[in-house]
């Protein structure tokens, strides 16, 4: 927001422009005096002011700053009388302004306190160049100064003093600008800076007149100063005056080409200067010169070995990042590779006897849904030193990742049976983590080395087996076997096949029968996916929907199966084949639930296709339901809004489906065909589906069996009041251009529904 914090620095910068700008036009030397003067207490007023309206975050550096720049206003006011005073009186304007710098140094080093930036390389930099200044200093200035005779000694030493206080005030600037890259470009940090080479330029102006019997200067020798006073109040009055000081600021500390500008000049100063000086101290001259010089081109020397150390523990962090965990500190996959490609290149054991095991914690994601991560980060770290433990000393560790751990091992097939078998035993043991006891098992894949692969395979291999050792029931240990190859290469290519199958219009929709029990007429539709593949025949849905829901690729088939069934059912209501009111019900897959476009998806549909939402159900799964289940009924809810029905399919087989079911936005149950198979024979499957048309009653919810296939099945269902069916006493699911014909729907009135 712009207001009088963001402008202050605007007017204060319009009136010291204004006082440089009278002081230029030069009136008369009272006049300068005036302007002087009226810049100094401009300059502390706005020292002063500019914390106490950005209200930084340590106001310290500006106080000292502050009082510096009072000293200075003094010893401004005062050096026309002070230097024609005899005594202790011509003293009192160097005195103020000494004291000046003292405390501007004081406020400096605060500013680099507080940032905590102290670098050693930015300061090795700093030096180099001050180095190179301070040489040019003695030789131009300090050593004529002191050697002029025109003033007594004090005076002489205190005409270079200012000098050299700003050659250590340029020493700070120079830190805080090798160490920050975004001060450099603050308006604040450039007009500090400005403040101080004005500063220097004016104080070895005074140096050069001092030596040369002029204490004043010349008339214009205060217009640097005064163009000083200016910038250090701008500075302090913008805005970016709260950057210079904050904590936390990044590094750059890379030899740039601004940097090695600075670098370069200052190592070449001191030589230069050797070569040029003379006279009588030149002797004694280019002894400090090289000595200086030395210190310069040791200074450097030492930072670009320090840097190329730096540089090779950087690159030694990096590789073990990149083949380590942060968690454990173990190899990770990419550093196991490693070790199994020195095995098999370098040959120190037959490939035969080099087996890898995979083992996965069984219910970890418990751990971390139930206590968080931090205490499943814990869990790993008491499993990793566990294991450890129960491994002989030529075993390798590795965490890939996630729950999942790694050991490469030497030996026959059954010892390293054996020994996976140990590990799975020791990980069964409960593990103590923040006073609470948690067991876990593990699922464990053994697998050697293939035959003219490398470790990518036998890391594959291991992987297999230990999703074949979950998927058996988890806590065991299973052997990888070459059918397990063979499954792998048919998946692989099946899934190849997927991804082209909706392109070579190789999928299907067919549409099975939904009818009213009490007079069996349809009501309405299911759209089943098929897949006919030209070389592999018809392939069950039970083999490639897993497949398409893992890789990813149900979100778009799930689409385009949406958008033909409601593309048909939309035509047969236009066409007059059906009821206005006949619904056309699609499954929907548990990652499509978790696609943040599905609504937009199921709102374009209906657009394009004209199907009203009250005709369409969506089917999901209770597994669908239960998992992230916030998540779940958020989405539904929006379903609903849309006037979209929603149905539970194979309802019964979960374990926590009653208690979610009155949460669910859901309108109808699909009663699973494994209790409707034996209603009427069995007596604890006619007690569940008795149990479910009773809860779906009192929840409102319609209810449609799934599996009637028998006129017996029929009619119980019909006894106990079940309203709908669905199953092959009506029919398998047809082809959409058979529907309509075979149950003959076309005695339909027309929909006045244009729609």
């Amino acid at each position: 927001m712009v207001g009088p914090r963001t402008n202050a620095w605007k007017v204060y910068l319009a009136i010291g422009l204004s006082l440089l700008g009278c002081r230029i036009l030069d009136f008369s030397t009272a006049f300068d005096q005036i302007c002087m003067s009226l810049s100094a207490i401009l300059s502390l007023a706005g020292v002063i002011s500019g914390p106490c309206l950005h209200r930084p975050s340590d106001r310290r550096p500006w106080q000292w700053i502050a009082v510096s720049g009072a000293f200075f206003m003094f010893g401004t006011i005062a050096r026309p009388y002070s230097v024609h005073a005899d005594g202790p009186g011509a003293f009192v304007a160097d005195g103020l302004s000494l004291i000046g710098y003292t405390a501007c140094i004081a406020g400096f080093l605060l500013l680099i306190e507080i940032r905590s930036i102290v670098d050693r390389y930015a300061l090795a930099d700093g030096l180099t160049v001050c180095l190179g200044v301070a040489c040019v200093l003695w030789v131009a200035m300090i050593h004529p100064a002191l050697q002029a005779g025109h003033w007594a000694t004090w005076i002489s030493i205190v005409s270079v003093i200012y000098p050299l206080c700003d050659v250590v005030l340029l020493l700070f600037m120079l830190h805080l600008g090798f160490t920050t890259a975004a001060a450099r470009r603050s308006t604040c940090f450039r007009a500090v800076s400005a403040s101080l080479l004005f500063a220097f330029l004016s104080d070895l102006v005074m140096a050069w007149s001092t030596a040369h019997g002029n204490r004043l200067g010349p008339r214009w020798a205060d217009i640097p100063t005064l163009v000083a006073l200016m910038f250090i109040g701008l500075g302090a009055l913008h805005p970016s005056m709260v950057g210079l000081g904050a904590h936390g600021a990044s590094r750059v500390q890379a030899w740039t080409l601004s940097r090695l500008g600075l670098l370069v000049p200052s190592l070449s100063l001191p030589g230069l200067l050797i070569i040029g000086v003379g006279g009588t101290w030149a002797q004694q001259e280019r002894i400090l010169l090289a000595g200086s010089s030395l210190i310069s081109v040791t200074l450097v020397l030492w930072r670009a070995v320090a840097a190329v150390h730096t540089a090779a523990r950087a690159q030694e962090d990096l590789e073990h990042r990149v083949t380590h965990d942060a968690l454990t500190d173990l190899p990770n996959r990419e550093g196991l590779s490693r070790t199994i490609a020195v095995y098999t290149d370098d040959r120190p054991v037959r490939p035969d006897l080099l087996w890898l095991l995979a083992l996965d914690l069984d219910g970890f994601a418990n751990v971390n849904d139930s206590w968080g991560h931090r205490t499943g980060d814990q869990l790993l770290v008491e499993v990793a030193e566990r294991i450890g433990t129960g491994l002989p000393a030529t075993a390798h560790l590795a965490r890939p990742g996630g729950d999942e751990f790694l050991v490469l091992v030497t030996g026959t097939c059954d010892e390293a049976r054996d020994i996976a078998e140990s590990l799975r035993e020791l990980v069964s043991e409960p593990f103590e983590v923040d006073g609470m006891d948690f067991v876990v098992s593990a699922s464990i894949g053994v697998a050697g080395m293939p035959v003219g692969e490398d470790a990518v395979g036998m890391l594959r291999d291991a992987d297999t087996a230990m999703y074949r050792a979950k998927a058996a029931g988890k806590d065991r240990v299973v052997l990888f076997g070459s059918q397990m190859r063979e499954g792998i290469r048919e998946r692989v290519e099946l899934e190849l096949a997927l991804r082209h199958a909706v392109d070579r219009s190789q999928l299907r929709v067919l549409y099975q029968p939904i009818v009213d029990l009490a007079d069996e007429q349809v009501v309405a539709a299911e759209a089943l996916l098929r897949w006919s593949h030209p070389g592999l025949g018809n392939i069950s849905p039970n083999d490639f929907i897993p497949i398409a829901e893992e890789t990813g690729l149900i979100v778009s088939i799930g689409a385009w199966v949406l958008g033909e069934a409601a593309r048909t059912v939309a035509q047969w209501r236009r066409e007059g084949c059906v009821a206005p009111d006949f619904a056309v019900s699609v499954n929907v897959s548990p990652r499509q639930l978790r696609d943040p476009g599905l609504l937009q998806t199921v709102e374009a549909v209906l657009a394009t296709s004209g199907l009203p939402a009250a005709c369409l159900v969506l089917e999901i799964t209770e597994s669908a339901a239960i998992d992230d289940f916030d998540v779940t009924v958020e989405v539904l809810r929006g379903l609903r809004m849309m006037g979209i029905r929603l149905s539970v399919d194979d309802f019964g087989t979960g374990f926590s489906s009653l208690a979610y079911l009155s949460r669910l936005p859901v309108t109808t149950v699909k009663l699973d065909r494994s209790f409707v198979s034996n209603f009427g024979c069995n007596r604890d499957d006619d007690a569940i589906v008795r149990a479910v048309h009773a809860i779906a009653g009192a929840l409102r919810l319609g209810i449609v069996a799934e599996g009637v296939e028998t006129t017996a099945q029929r009619d119980a269902l019909r006894t106990l009041g079940v309203p709908c069916g669905q199953g092959w006493l009506w029919g398998a699911a047809t082809e959409r251009g058979e529907f309509v014909g075979k149950f003959g729907l076309r005695a339909q009135e027309p929909s006045p529904d244009p729609a």
